[in-house]
């Protein structure tokens, strides 16, 4: 008898070290709760019945329970990782149709494939509905919905103005064409006395369209959110008045400026000491093009590049290659989770 009151210590003690184990096993769990073992003492009886000096015949696990304390809350980077502070529970159910509820504390939730708000399980929050001034209209169990997201959130805005802030260089190396062809019949016999003649031609900035010196590009937002890429090309046209011109595409189609057609051109001057002429450039330097038409069912893009970075000035630096120091739009596409 002894043997056996011992022996139901020992599993006693076994099942209390399991369910610590068990806890310390579960850290790291969302939303777990401690366990805490229950015991109960083991009654000695028989068909005769007990006696007063009836020794007990050991103890044993009565039950496991859940201490539903408040625990730590954690700060995680996924914004959709919620906490309840106080007495409360996350209502869930199985799936859309369900009327099955799901109590939990764990409040590790995603977005999944149809904007729904659910656990790592597929089990979906709960929530109370809202009218459209977010009050709440219900506080029934059995009224809550699911909460859902959409896909996608805000107004994309189409860009109306692209801001360049440029350094071009002050001279372009032209290209050097060396001539080795001479006219007449091939000379045997002894070399003639004489100067054999070359002709160097330099070819300076040509102001074909076809070509250009530089370029740079930007992703601009049509009205449906959509990105087009905008290029610009620079062509310096006169390299002693310091005249480049800027010719543009969107998505390798010409812009044009003030109805001038392909490539426009516009023009922007600078002065003797580098400096962007806002006079003789085309409109100032803030070159407004032609609406553009898309195919895509958006609405026409009317966008505005200014190289006068925002009312400063755009220098020419005289030494040093075309480099882009900053380069901003105002547009953007709609936003999603």
């Amino acid at each position: 008898m002894s043997f056996n009151i011992s022996l139901s210590g020992l599993n006693a003690a076994s099942n209390d070290l399991s369910v610590t184990s068990n806890d310390i096993a579960n850290v790291g769990t969302i939303g777990y709760k401690e366990s805490r073992a229950e015991f109960a003492d083991i009654y000695a009886a028989s068909p005769l019945g007990t006696t007063a000096n009836a020794i007990g015949a050991g103890v044993k696990l009565a039950n496991v329970a859940q201490q539903f304390g408040q625990g730590n809350l954690q700060f995680t980077q996924n914004t959709l990782d919620i906490a309840v502070s106080g007495e409360g529970f996350f209502v869930l159910r199985p799936n859309q149709t369900s009327n099955d509820t799901i109590y939990t504390r764990a409040g590790a939730f995603n977005v999944d494939q149809t904007g729904t708000i659910a656990n790592s399980a597929g089990h979906i929050l709960q929530v109370f509905p809202v009218d459209v001034l977010g009050n709440v209209t219900t506080t029934s169990l059995t009224g809550t919905i699911p909460l859902t997201v959409p896909n996608t959130i805000g107004i994309p805005q189409a860009t109306t103005q692209v801001d360049l802030n440029l350094n071009f260089p002050a001279a372009i190396t032209p290209a050097l064409n060396v001539n080795t062809a001479f006219p007449g019949a091939p000379v045997y016999g002894p070399a003639p006395a004489g100067t054999l003649d070359r002709e160097l031609e330099l070819n300076p900035a040509s102001p074909d369209p076809a070509t250009y010196h530089t370029a740079t590009s930007a992703t601009v937002f049509d009205s449906q959110g959509n990105s087009h890429i905008m290029t610009m090309y620079f062509v310096m046209t006169d390299d002693i008045s310091n005249r480049w011109e800027v010719r543009s595409t969107l998505d390798g189609t010409p812009m044009t400026v003030g109805g001038a057609g392909v490539f426009g051109p516009a023009v922007l001057d600078f002065d003797a000491n580098g400096v962007l002429d806002i006079t003789t450039s085309t409109n100032g330097g803030a070159i407004p093009y032609d609406a553009f038409a898309l195919t895509n069912g958006a609405a026409p893009l009317t966008i505005a590049v200014d190289f006068t970075n925002q009312g400063n000035t755009l220098t020419q630096e005289s030494q040093g290659a075309f480099t882009v120091q900053s380069l901003s739009q105002d547009g953007y596409s709609t936003g999603r989770l």
